[in-house]
């Protein structure tokens, strides 16, 4: 999925629709995680992001281990190139953000931990900025 977001999806709008170089990316839950961390690693790729639901610190809640543990291996240390909280609280600047999340997720506190993206990215948020989490 990476490899198709980041450059064969761009590929195929670009060669159908008379679309500019500007892009945001979008998505929801794992999918809006996976979006945070394709535009922290590529920040000269995306303007913007947007997500919903995200998991915000996989490597600290029991979905995100059992994945990374799964597809990275037991090292913790090599998860963090995969952890939009790592990423954000890592970069020197960041990308224009929206995090919004419902406050009556039943998986909120244990798993989706939006507070943390919260905190990585106060980091580098500039005075008087719009906070990125929307609950």
């Amino acid at each position: 999925m990476h490899d198709y977001v980041l450059d064969e999806l761009p590929q195929l709008i670009a060669a159908t629709l008379p679309v500019s170089d500007k892009r945001s990316i979008f998505g929801h839950s794992m999918g809006g995680h996976g979006a945070l961390v394709l535009a922290l690693r590529n920040l000269d790729r995306f303007k913007s992001v947007l997500v919903f639901s995200p998991i915000g610190n996989p490597s600290n809640c029991p979905w995100g281990q059992k994945t990374f543990t799964a597809y990275l291996g037991k090292d913790s240390a090599a998860w963090a190139d995969h952890d939009a909280s790592l990423l954000r609280g890592n970069a020197a600047r960041g990308v224009p953000a929206l995090v919004g999340q419902g406050e009556a997720d039943d998986f909120l506190e244990e798993q989706l931990k939006p507070e943390t993206l919260e905190a990585a990215t106060n980091a580098w948020l500039s005075v008087g900025a719009e906070p990125p989490l929307r609950l």
